[in-house]
């Protein structure tokens, strides 16, 4: 799929134009992904998964593994297999999200949700393909570094499984069978997201070979993006444009999310905390980090009312950054 990108208006255009000049890189990788997994017989399969995939999307995640290979000196393409994965996962997660057995959504990306296209049945089963697709993906190290690919096969297992994507969607579904308070949160919105936003990272570290001490400071930093990731999500369900998120809002009736527990006020400054606690894990990487620690403000600059000045430590990194509200580095809000 050839389309051309423009970055949007940003108060981080570092971020946006990397994001716009790797989304085609990405986009043709996914577009070779389902050409070589196309046989005679699966057209209607075929043109499920392509509906999906290739509909458009930031493609955050997996722009992020390319991200983190290249901050450790590695060349994006090599990390561009274990990208798709991230995204071929994600977009699995989305198409089976919209069931209406699930979150019921009819309008995903701007366009009606892949079920109301083409049946429920068929969205499942293209939805379970695409998490072969990533599998797959990973597979394709295996010849050139079988620990490698052991490695990446594993995280995205523990990113997908009961302790990942399906466990969060499952408290996300069933909230009554969850006690009321701020661990609950943190548990839900790690597995339901943040799993997947380390995996992506994590990835990208792998195959960077990064040291003991910079996969330690990338997994943290990936821990909290992927929080504020969701949380930001959860205040734009209130409070976003559907015509710009390209999806309904208020569909989180009868949810537990931390705007309803706490407060759009009280959420905002909780993402904003971990947004500094985000950047402040790459610190130590001095000016090479700088993209990396712009990524969490540029997500948080797209909830409505997120104004004013930056601080200057999301563009100079090495200023102290004092991680000051409800959101505590130890992993609890």
């Amino acid at each position: 799929m050839t389309t051309s990108c423009q970055p949007s208006p940003t108060r981080f255009p570092e971020v946006g134009e990397y994001l716009c000049a790797k989304r085609a890189m990405v986009n043709g990788a996914l577009e070779g992904i389902l050409a070589g997994n196309r046989t005679s017989h699966d057209d209607l399969l075929h043109s499920s998964m392509r509906y999906s995939l290739l509909s458009g999307g930031k493609r955050i995640r997996p722009i992020l593994t390319l991200a983190v290979a290249e901050f450790l000196g590695v060349s994006a393409e090599l990390a561009l297999q274990a990208a798709c994965a991230a995204e071929l996962i994600h977009c699995a997660s989305l198409m089976l999200d919209d069931l209406p057995c699930m979150d019921n959504m009819s309008i995903r990306r701007g366009r009606h949700s892949n079920h109301l296209v083409f049946g429920e049945d068929v969205t499942t089963l293209s939805a379970i393909n695409l998490l072969t697709l990533a599998y797959q993906a990973l597979l394709s190290y295996a010849s050139g570094d079988p620990t490698l690919a052991y490695s990446l096969l594993r995280a995205m297992n523990d990113a997908v499984g009961a302790d990942g994507l399906i466990g969060g969607q499952i408290g996300d579904l069933h909230p009554e069978q969850l006690p009321r308070d701020y661990g609950v949160f943190h548990t839900v919105y790690e597995r339901k997201t943040g799993r997947l936003f380390s995996f992506a990272v994590e990835s990208g570290a792998r195959i960077g070979g990064a040291s003991t001490a910079e996969f330690d400071c990338l997994a943290s930093y990936a821990k909290s993006l992927g929080l504020v990731f969701q949380i930001c999500d959860d205040i734009l369900d209130s409070n976003g444009d559907p015509k710009i998120m390209g999806k309904e809002i208020a569909m989180d009736e009868g949810k537990q999310t931390l705007p309803k527990f706490t407060g759009l006020e009280s959420s905002m400054c909780m993402a904003r905390g971990l947004v500094e606690f985000a950047a402040s894990q790459l610190a130590s990487f001095g000016d090479r980090a700088s993209l990396l620690v712009q990524v969490p403000w540029f997500v948080f600059e797209q909830v409505p009312g997120v104004g004013g000045p930056v601080p200057e430590a999301a563009h100079n990194h090495a200023a102290p950054i004092v991680f000051s509200n409800h959101a505590a580095a130890g992993g609890q809000f």
